[in-house]
């Protein structure tokens, strides 16, 4: 594969994390609020709530980075992209 083609592969998913983390954003905030009141009403010796709940909060941060990874990957190969086709639009670019 060309240096070319893995900068588009990077690009395409790029976009498609972005589409995802979109259309998953509504759940993770549900969700992360499922989990703070869980915490919150919980008793105070219900360790193992508080940490399934914890727990939970870290795996969706966790999910969200890996997104996220991909979605600024992809908009680096798109700039990556442009360096190589056309050396002075980058210049206009990077410099405002």
């Amino acid at each position: 594969m060309t240096d070319e083609a893995k900068l588009r592969d990077q690009m395409d998913r790029g976009d498609r994390a972005e589409f995802v983390l979109k259309q998953l954003e509504e759940a993770f905030k549900a969700l992360e609020q499922q989990c703070f009141d869980v915490f919150r009403h919980s008793d105070m010796h219900d360790d193992l709530g508080r940490r399934a709940a914890r727990y939970y909060l870290r795996v969706m941060d966790d999910v969200r980075s890996r997104f996220e990874h991909f979605v600024l990957t992809g908009k680096n190969a798109q700039k990556e992209l442009v360096r190589m086709k056309d050396p002075s639009r980058w210049r206009k670019i990077v410099n405002g």
